[in-house]
């Protein structure tokens, strides 16, 4: 009996595998054939059949790399590259992705069990010496290329890598002579044709260079980079039309294909300016529209990212409201809702924002896109809890995902869980072991997470292996500036000054410690010279610049200097500069010049809100008021948008005293948009300190507000309470009121209501009189985690 048992396993193994090697046969024709979605059912088939047999799962992971999914793709060749297998096809292409991807170091692990298994194999010793040149390892790669050729002399990767050490050290002559040495200067192989095309560039041997980049982009017509860098060699040449003519044509050998319209926009933008490039992006806009897969949004979000860039946030929101209409609920809308979303919460709308994520959520259950830009929104909002939850979800789907890791830990880090913050970030980090901005984003994580000694040894480490990396450097004088370590400040400066003496880097740290140590006239100076030196400089050093004047006591000179440099730069920079050289001249007390250049800022764009907004700001700051509601006027009677100006009109009014023409202005606004989260809480907010026993006006708040409650900001939350209050629901206020307190201990306003509401509901409360808390021109919700921890 057990003998007949045995014989009839026998028989069902090799009838299993007989059946696997049948759909692993039909499975292979059927790619030949160009049916891969068939050939992939077919080829799972005989995997599932004989989970042992290598073959199957390297074949299948090749159909599935073909059909563009990566992910499981590399499972299946994982599966195939077991060392027992001795596959070494699937072993190399494992090694190959994780390379590409950037975890070079377990890529040489894996190939170094392959040649452990394998040591006699040149194809894995070349990958290993391809691998190591790109991760910086010149000696070990020369070496590694030099056996390859030794035991294989037409081994074409390793001519290459010892080409491409050569062109590394700025040799490109001995670049080419090593490809010719070998014979291979006629080869059409892409890697050896990318290093001749860039040696014949840096020799300026344009019209060579041009034909070798003409035969990449001929061998792979699809590869944006390539293009570009085609496109780039003859616009160095002098070859302006060709140039863009180059660019161009990639839209119709790669219809639709993302990189490749950004590669045309971006050249443009470069090389013929904004304008160009903004024109050129809605004709193509309208060239594509209902043609196919030309027309998936993609040239909507480019030109909306100009416009935005521009500082034409309501024309790039128009695009892409457009854009999502068109588009409807297809993928390529969704993407579209997605990047309409995130201008709106740069609007200061976070509530229309979040309405459309969830909008793409419910359309399209997991869209992680979406879910990282909806958390990013409820951490602004003080909702990290909820960010926190919606990011796990991401991650459980892609534990490889560094955008939602580095999200996950900002929202930790909002709610105060600074251990799971520094894990998050360690996540991230570990993910792409060669990111060296990675680590120093999680070296920035723990110094806010109170752990400054595993920073500055993280830091040490990273400086000690990485001792020309300057990044590391400026993180290390910043993270010092924060602790107010002057000294260990200085040591950072001056390894920074070494290695780039001069640079933009050295001067903004030279500035920002001279502004930190209160040295203002050596930080005027560091800035002054910063932003003449920056072709473009960055606005935040723009702002440090008038700081520093207005701390120097020099803001009249600093304000001319400003308008100067306006007049080189254009655009949103320009703006940029009149906007704060108008702010030096009322910190001065000179209206007229201020005036005058808030007149220059308006000229750039003369129907866009920023600027209005910003320079009405500054006068209520400054206690101009009336001026500054003849701002607002100026602004509405020259077509700006309504809302934005109604909006600094009722602050003004505010500050002044004048309450009730600041509740009617309030008012007007939520009668044309119910929707206006700034609105409905100033309008609550001065209700209930003002007018508490207007019910019916108390109840009509509370209904324009309700809404905005779903978004957490602590602002909203204090204002629906202090009504509920006010209405005499003291269960809801109190706890609205504590939910507040939770979001932002630190907001007086928030801490005196909190008290208020308590002492009336029966328990201690924690002291001071009330006051309303009343929302800026902005919701940005509770203090974020600094940019360098992002």
């Amino acid at each position: 009996m057990l003998a007949g048992m045995a014989l009839a396993a026998c028989d069902q193994a090799e009838s299993s595998r007989q059946d696997a090697a049948q759909h692993l046969s039909k499975g292979w024709e059927l790619a030949q054939r160009g049916d891969l979605a068939a050939a992939r059912v077919e080829l799972r088939i005989a995997a599932a059949a004989q989970p042992v047999n290598a073959a199957a799962f390297y074949d299948l992971g090749v159909v599935e790399e073909r059909l563009g999914d990566l992910k499981a793709a590399f499972a299946d060749y994982s599966r195939a590259a077991i060392p027992a297998a001795r596959h070494l096809k699937a072993q190399m292409r494992v090694a190959e992705m994780l390379a590409d991807a950037g975890q070079r170091a377990e890529a040489l692990r894996r190939i170094n069990v392959t040649l452990g298994v394998l040591p006699d194999s040149t194809e894995a010793l070349g990958l290993r010496a391809d691998i190591e040149e790109r991760s910086g390892l010149s000696v070990p790669a020369q070496a590694d290329a030099n056996a390859t050729l030794k035991a294989d002399p037409a081994n074409i990767g390793a001519v290459a890598v010892l080409a491409d050490v050569a062109l590394k050290s700025r040799d490109a002559e001995r670049a080419l002579a090593i490809i010719g040495q070998h014979g291979m200067a006629a080869s059409t192989d892409l890697r050896l044709l990318r290093v001749r095309a860039v040696a014949l560039t840096e020799l300026r041997r344009w019209d060579d260079a041009i034909a070798t980049y003409g035969a990449i982009v001929s061998a792979a017509p699809r590869d944006p980079q390539a293009r570009l860098a085609l496109a780039e060699t003859e616009e160095s040449a002098g070859r302006r039309s060709e140039a863009e003519q180059t660019v161009r044509d990639g839209l119709h050998a790669a219809p639709g294909d993302h990189d490749m319209v950004l590669a045309l926009i971006n050249f443009l933008v470069r090389h013929r300016g904004r304008a160009t490039a903004e024109t050129v992006a809605a004709d193509l806009i309208t060239t594509t529209r209902g043609d196919g897969d030309a027309d998936d949004g993609v040239i909507d979000i480019a030109l909306a990212s100009l416009q935005a860039d521009d500082g034409n946030r309501k024309a790039a929101i128009d695009t892409l409201t457009a854009a999502s209409g068109r588009l409807g609920g297809s993928p390529s809308g969704l993407r579209a809702k997605i990047a309409l979303a995130k201008l709106w919460g740069q609007a200061g709308d976070p509530v229309r924002a979040e309405r459309l994520l969830d909008a793409v959520v419910a359309a399209d259950p997991p869209n992680d896109d979406a879910v990282i830009t909806r958390a990013a929104l409820y951490t602004a909002a003080g909702r990290g809890g909820q960010a926190v939850t919606d990011l796990a979800g991401v991650i459980g789907r892609d534990p490889t995902d560094v955008v939602a890791l580095q999200a996950l830990a900002v929202a930790y880090a909002s709610v105060g869980d600074s251990a799971h913050a520094v894990e998050a970030m360690r996540r991230a980090a570990d993910t792409h072991p060669d990111d060296a901005a990675l680590r120093l984003q999680l070296v920035v994580m723990l110094q806010r997470a109170g752990q400054a000694r595993n920073a500055a040894d993280m830091l040490d480490e990273m400086t000690r292996r990485q001792p020309d990396y300057a990044p590391a450097w400026v993180t290390g004088a910043q993270l010092a500036m924060a602790r107010k370590d002057w000294d260990a400040a200085t040591v950072a400066l001056k390894h920074l000054q070494s290695l780039a003496p001069g640079s933009i880097e050295v001067l903004r740290v030279e500035g920002q410690l001279d502004l930190a140590r209160g040295d203002h006239d050596a930080a005027l100076s560091a800035f002054a010279r910063l932003v003449t030196v920056s072709q473009v400089p960055e606005p935040a050093d723009l702002v440090s610049y008038a700081q520093a004047a207005v701390a120097a006591g020099q803001p009249g000179p600093v304000a001319d200097a400003l308008r100067q440099r306006a007049a080189t730069l254009g655009g949103p920079l320009a703006r940029t500069c009149y906007l704060l050289a108008a702010g030096l001249r009322i910190s001065a007390g000179k209206l007229d010049e201020a005036d005058s250049a808030f007149a220059l800022a308006t000229a750039i764009n003369p129907t866009e809100a920023e600027s209005y907004v910003r320079y009405g700001q500054v006068l209520i700051d400054a206690r101009y008021f009336p001026h500054a509601l003849q701002i607002v006027a100026q602004g509405l009677r020259v077509g700006v948008p309504r809302e934005p100006l109604l909006l600094v009109k009722g602050s003004a009014e505010m500050a002044a005293g004048e309450i009730g023409t600041a509740l009617a202005t309030y008012r007007g606004i939520l009668q044309d948009d119910p929707s206006s989260m700034i609105a409905a809480n100033n309008y609550a907010a001065l209700l209930a300190e003002f007018a508490p026993d207007d019910r019916a006006r108390m109840t009509e708040a509370r209904k324009f507000l309700a809404p905005a409650a779903t978004s957490g900001n602590p602002a909203v939350l204090d204002s629906l309470a202090w009504l509920d209050y006010g209405l005499g629901d003291l269960e809801a206020a109190k706890t609205l009121s504590t939910r507040a307190y939770a979001a932002a201990p630190s907001d007086a306003a928030i801490k005196r209501h909190h008290d208020v509401i308590l002492v009336a509901s029966g328990r201690p409360g924690i002291g001071g009189p009330p006051r309303p808390a009343i929302a800026s021109d902005t919701f940005s919700g509770p203090p974020q985690q600094p940019e360098e921890a992002r």
